[in-house]
C-alpha cells in the first residue's frame, strides 16, 4: 500500500467566522493537512459587556417604624465583560413607594469593575410594600435587569 505525502495549507493570516464569533488563527488544523505557520489558535471577537447585579433580590424584612425612618441597601452594578458597561437607567415600579434609589456612582462601569448605589426603605407603620427595581444597561444579551425588593413596616411598642 502506497502512502500519499502529507500536504501542507498555508490558510490566510486570519479566518473569521462571524457566525460563531470566534477567530481562528493559522495554527488550527485541518484533515490530511499540516499547517506550517504557528499562531493564536482562538480568540473572541464577539466580546461586549456583561452586567451583574447583586443582590438580585431584596428583602428589608420587617422594620420598626418607631426605631428606623429609613433602612439602606447597598447595590452592586458589576461588569463582567469586556467591554465598557452603560447603565442607562435604574427605576422603581411603582415609583412613588417606600422605596427609593440614591447615590449611582458612575453610568460607565468599565470591564471586571463595579458601580455602587443604595436602595432605601422608608416604612410606613402597618404596610407591606413590594416594588420591582429595573436596571436598564446596554448589554446586548441582558438589556433589562429586573430586582423584586420586598419590606415591611411595623410599630413595635
Amino acid at each position: 500500500m502506497r502512502r500519499r505525502p502529507l500536504r501542507t495549507y498555508r490558510p490566510p493570516p486570519v479566518l473569521v467566522l462571524a457566525t460563531l464569533g470566534y477567530t481562528f488563527g493559522p495554527s488550527c488544523s485541518l484533515p490530511g493537512y499540516v499547517i506550517s505557520d504557528p499562531g493564536p489558535v482562538l480568540r473572541d471577537t464577539a466580546c461586549g459587556p456583561d452586567i451583574d447585579v447583586d443582590p438580585r433580590e431584596v428583602d428589608f424584612g420587617s422594620v420598626d417604624t418607631e426605631a428606623f425612618e429609613e433602612v439602606v441597601q447597598a447595590i452592586q452594578v458589576c461588569n463582567r465583560g469586556c467591554a465598557d458597561l452603560q447603565i442607562l437607567d435604574i427605576t422603581l415600579d411603582p415609583p412613588d413607594g417606600a422605596f427609593e434609589i440614591a447615590s449611582l456612582q458612575s453610568v460607565l462601569v468599565s470591564p471586571d469593575d463595579c458601580s455602587n448605589f443604595e436602595l432605601i426603605f422608608h416604612p410606613e407603620a402597618g404596610e407591606p410594600s413590594e416594588a420591582v427595581m429595573l436596571v436598564e444597561s446596554r448589554d446586548p444579551d441582558e438589556p433589562e435587569v429586573e430586582i423584586p425588593v420586598t419590606g415591611e413596616g411595623l410599630a413595635l411598642e
